[in-house]
């Protein structure tokens, strides 16, 4: 196997560098991620680490592939598809997200909220109270979306089978962190393999 080096327009956490290797690995690829970095900028788990000017806005990133400075760019925007000076990676992206969710049954999960332990220590109701609001937040938010969004939501929904749930009891949560896990492990960004459940206040677990 030979490994494709790619400049991306992007200053990723580890998790996203790892479920970005972690996905393309299976179709006979393997990447040599060299992100763009301001100086003294620490990546944990960058290995491959090459320290040059970075985009200042998106655009600017934009801006830089369009030029052939960047080889890649990590961007959400359907727009870029009409730009003649560039084409998605993989033309039907939504084939291939469903595969990887058949594959792994992992839906990869951007965002997490972290918890002082003093604080739940301090205050235990908290930890309850927070989990109860973002449960109502997300069956709230379809009165929100735009018909874009809903579209996104209701074929998420369709590859999932079910809504995303807030629970390492049912859904995909849990095998959305140990396949991020696993690929940390594979790419020796962790040493050991955590428990999924000591990632987390005891009373969460039963809510």
């Amino acid at each position: 196997m030979n490994p494709i080096s790619l400049t991306l327009g992007f200053n990723p956490a580890p998790n996203t560098k790892s479920l970005i290797d972690g996905s393309v690995r299976p179709k006979g690829v393997e990447l040599r991620v060299q992100t763009r970095f301001s100086e003294g900028f620490d990546n944990v788990g960058a290995r491959h680490r090459k320290i040059i000017p970075p985009p200042c806005t998106r655009e600017h990133a934009i801006e830089l592939l369009e030029k052939g400075e960047l080889d890649a760019a990590l961007e959400p925007y359907q727009t870029l598809s009409s730009n003649p000076r560039l084409r998605l990676i993989f033309p039907d992206y939504r084939k291939v997200e469903e595969e990887f969710f058949r594959r792994t049954g992992a839906f990869p999960i951007n965002h997490l909220l972290v918890l002082r332990e003093h604080i739940a220590e301090a205050h235990p109701w908290i930890v309850e109270s927070l989990l109860t609001a973002f449960r109502e937040a997300e069956a709230l938010a379809e009165r929100y979306r735009n018909e874009e969004e809903k579209k996104e939501a209701a074929w998420e929904r369709k590859v999932m089978g079910e809504e995303f749930s807030y629970s390492l009891k049912k859904g995909c949560a849990r095998r959305s962190l140990a396949t991020l896990i696993e690929y940390q492990i594979q790419q020796g960004i962790l040493d050991q393999r955590p428990d999924i459940e000591s990632l987390f206040f005891p009373q969460a677990l039963d809510l």
